[in-house]
């Protein structure tokens, strides 16, 4: 059975995935690459796992909004991954 997948924006608090189209350097991986929190003040919190990249490093990055991680880790306007639902 195929899971269900629902791309979103990170407006809604809760626990998502960051899906990685294109690794550009090698070291994160393609897929489903990080977990990430999104809190009710619309902070959020991005987990690399270790299991799911290259670099078989994990770390854990904060960010003030949704918005600041979309665009770091999407890489600007390339928009290298998206966030999706965690079901």
């Amino acid at each position: 059975m195929r899971r269900k997948t629902v791309q979103a924006d990170g407006s809604e608090p809760g626990l998502y995935w960051w899906v990685r189209h294109v690794d550009e350097t090698g070291m994160s991986g393609a897929g489903r690459v990080a977990q990430v929190a999104v809190f009710e003040d619309g902070s959020a919190v991005l987990r690399w796992l270790a299991e799911r990249n290259a670099a078989g490093v994990a770390s854990t990055v904060v960010y003030a909004s949704v918005r600041e991680l979309v665009y770091v880790h999407g890489h600007g306007e390339r928009k290298t991954g998206h966030l999706e639902r965690a079901l």
